[in-house]
């Protein structure tokens, strides 16, 4: 008995394979969607979709039909056969800013062979399953400042080259600022170029800010250079010690706490009669866990970091790729990293070492080329404790919002 009923089930079992068979190997086919951004507009390629018959009453035998979601691209293509194929360029995405996404569908329909309607075989038009694709806009191409020189004094010329991509149709303009001051504009340029302009930087100090804007449609992107105004005496800045000889200026230090050990804590002080940030002892004075990242005035593009010493270090990122790079000094071989996604910074160090920052700006780790880590904890951005990489710990006292006793 149980032998006839486990040979009646596979009886079953094999005539209704043999009855959907043809449904299961008698489907549409589609080759994938494919999405690639040339030079401001977007080539989609939707290859072919095939199918095995040409239904009556439909004036064509296959169709296709590739779109950009909530966009007004589509285009289509009919055939006469079984099979079609489809590719368009998407020219509606002009002037899209950098980062952009962009999804695409690609739909298919033609004929198939249905065996369960009659007695005879019977074409219906049906259709493939939807195919999809993405792309994301790359970073504009960059102005190439050809001059000034890094470090400038009256009169310079300023010569640059931009380039918009190709595609993008509406109006191309650029633009040049120095620091808050716009120097130059032109609009409904060509797709690339070269411009020339001059500036006087008489009266200009220190470190200044050029901005080259290339603005498409309602947006704009930023390249941005720093030069550096040669002061007339051209003396250097730091001859002399604690006083220079060049400015009068005071610079000085005292370590007045220390943990010795294979790991030691210090708290150092440090004076910059010039320095005009107010830190945690107030205006010209700094300690050993008070480097700052801070953005550099009327920048999209810059950030400087501010040492316990007083001394500047800046950074720019001009790619969009939140990995600013060493502009000045020359001699600085340091990277700074912006996180996406909570605005924190890491400054990595070509040794190994590096410092991490919150989303303020201010310094919450130390981390050597060891691994050993010193923790700065805060609380408003104020210092609560410091602590060593064997739990060692530096509590720090505030007092109207300045450090009042470190212990």
């Amino acid at each position: 008995m149980l032998k006839n009923m486990i040979r009646k089930k596979a009886v079953f079992v094999i005539c209704y394979v043999l009855a959907i068979f043809p449904l299961l190997i008698n489907m549409a086919k589609a080759q994938a969607l494919n999405a690639t951004f040339e030079d401001g507009r977007v080539l989609v390629e939707g290859n072919s979709g095939s199918f095995e018959c040409v239904p009556e009453g439909y004036g064509y035998g296959s169709m296709a039909i590739i779109g950009r979601f909530y966009s007004p691209f589509s285009a289509q293509e009919f055939s006469g056969g079984t099979s079609v194929s489809i590719t368009a360029y998407d020219e509606y995405i002009s002037c899209a800013s950098p980062g952009s996404q962009f999804g695409y569908f690609g739909s298919y329909s033609g004929g198939l062979w249905y065996y369960d309607r009659g007695p005879e075989p019977v074409c219906i038009m049906s259709g493939a399953p939807t195919q999809y694709a993405s792309v994301s806009i790359p970073q504009w191409p960059e102005v190439t400042v050809i001059s000034p020189r890094e470090i400038v004094s009256g009169v310079e010329t300023i010569l640059f080259s931009y380039h918009f991509f190709t595609y993008y149709n509406s109006t191309r303009r650029v633009s040049v600022s120095v620091g808050n001051e716009m120097i130059y504009f032109s609009g409904d340029l060509p797709v690339s170029g070269i411009i020339e302009t001059t500036y006087d930087f008489s009266g200009k100090k220190g470190f200044v800010l050029l901005q080259f804007k290339q603005i498409c449609g309602g947006h704009g992107e930023f390249t941005e250079k720093l030069v550096y105004v040669d002061p007339e005496d051209g003396c250097e800045d730091k001859v002399g010690k604690p006083v220079s000889v060049a400015s009068g200026k005071v610079y000085t230090s005292e370590t007045d706490f220390s943990l010795k050990g294979t790991a030691p804590l210090n708290f150092t002080r440090y004076y910059d009669s010039a320095e005009i940030t107010n830190r945690d002892f107030g205006k010209s004075w700094s300690h050993a866990y008070d480097t700052r990242v801070v953005p550099f005035p009327a920048s999209s593009n810059v950030y400087t970091v501010i040492n316990p010493d007083g001394s500047n270090v800046y950074y720019i990122d001009n790619d969009g790729d939140k990995v600013y790079e060493v502009e000045y000094p020359k001699d600085e071989y340091s990277l700074l990293i912006k996180n996406t996604t909570d605005g924190t910074f890491v400054r990595e160090y070509a040794d190994g070492r590096k410092e991490e920052f919150n989303s303020q700006g201010y310094l919450t780790a130390i981390e050597e080329r060891n691994g050993n880590r010193i923790a700065i904890a805060r609380a408003l951005n104020m210092i609560e404790k410091i602590t060593g990489p064997f739990g060692r710990e530096i509590a720090v006292t505030y007092d109207s919002g300045k450090i009042s006793a470190v212990t």
